[in-house]
């Protein structure tokens, strides 16, 4: 095997990788731990594969908050034929002892994928309108950003609901009879809550999957949201129900088609459901522009939450300015 087979296996695990990069990262990890540890044999698996995945998760753990949970089985696909093998992390290990250009060049993809939402971030400061929003979103108009775009709409909608909720001043408060109370010790304790006065508060559910036709959102009141950012049929709002069989259920969607409409009530068995397309959506955002001190929470919050999604794009400039690695989009360098 030769450098540019080699680099072709790295191109095409970087190329499967989903956002947060895991795999490509364990590679760049373990790569640079060979420049300054001899004792390990890029050729003998068993010297690295358990170091290869600790590198990763403290770099991971910096980087976006969290660590892989995948199986050790899919982890350690990584070293597959398929994938990098042993084979072609010797070539490209020392090819990296020469001047770390490979590692830079891995983290230079990881950079890549997250170069739009981080040109984004830096103008979430000066979210002003919603002429803002509307070309927030109008620059994710391809095939590839779609998933992120999904993401991102989850944060608005987040962003706006938290803003319509913290400006109500409603509380939530738990009420009971707490002498007629039997059972486990935790359902005492929940019900000791009793008259407690809380924030009404949301939550974003994980990651967004675009097949996923569950809950988005959560609160503490009761309420489970599911944002979907398709036009809602019957199959799909009959899929987000059954994914989501309790809770009083907010959808927010596309657009509701009037045939839908018709249709709704048979299939929701009086399930209490309320509908806001993105239209109404958009209209309470700029609703919330017009209002200075709704202005100040709908941008505070959105920053927040923005963060908290896609943390690459507060961290990753930071870490490749530490490593001295160019923060520029990959380039064929690898093959001269």
């Amino acid at each position: 095997m030769n450098l540019p087979e080699a680099k072709r296996k790295l191109d095409r695990v970087i190329q499967l990788s989903r956002v947060e990069m895991y795999k490509p990262i364990q590679i760049a990890e373990i790569l640079r731990k060979f420049n300054s540890d001899k004792e390990l044999d890029p050729l003998n698996l068993e010297t690295y594969r358990n170091l290869s995945r600790e590198l990763r998760d403290e770099i991971t753990m910096q980087l976006i908050g969290k660590i892989s949970t995948s199986s050790m089985r899919f982890q350690d696909d990584l070293w597959n034929e398929s994938a990098v093998p042993p084979s072609a992390l010797a070539i490209l290990a020392s090819e990296n002892r020469k001047n770390s250009k490979i590692e830079e060049y891995i983290y230079q993809h990881v950079y890549a994928k997250n170069a739009h939402l981080i040109e984004i971030r830096k103008k979430l400061d000066s979210l002003a309108s919603i002429k803002d929003i509307h070309a927030m979103f109008n620059s994710f108009d391809s095939p590839g950003l779609r998933t992120s775009a999904d993401r991102l709409y989850e944060v608005f909608v987040l962003s706006v609901l938290q803003t319509d909720i913290e400006v109500s001043n409603y509380k939530l408060t738990i009420s009971g009879s707490k002498s007629s109370v039997k059972g486990s010790a935790a359902m005492k304790l929940i019900v000791a809550t009793e008259g407690q006065a809380n924030e009404l508060t949301l939550a974003k559910i994980g990651h967004t999957n675009a097949a996923d036709a569950g809950l988005d959102i959560w609160t503490n009141f009761g309420v489970v949201i599911s944002v979907k950012n398709y036009n809602l049929d019957a199959d799909l709002f009959e899929k987000v129900l059954n994914d989501t069989p309790i809770g009083f259920l907010v959808i927010v969607c596309e657009t509701l088609s009037a045939r839908f409409l018709n249709q709704y009530k048979n299939i929701s068995k009086g399930r209490p459901v309320i509908f806001i397309t993105k239209e109404e959506l958009y209209d309470d955002a700029e609703s919330i522009f017009a209002d200075k001190i709704r202005s100040k929470k709908f941008v505070s919050r959105f920053l927040n939450f923005y963060d908290s999604e896609f943390p690459l794009t507060v961290t990753l400039e930071e870490f490749m300015a530490e490593r001295q690695y160019q923060v520029q989009l990959p380039t064929e360098k690898l093959q001269r």
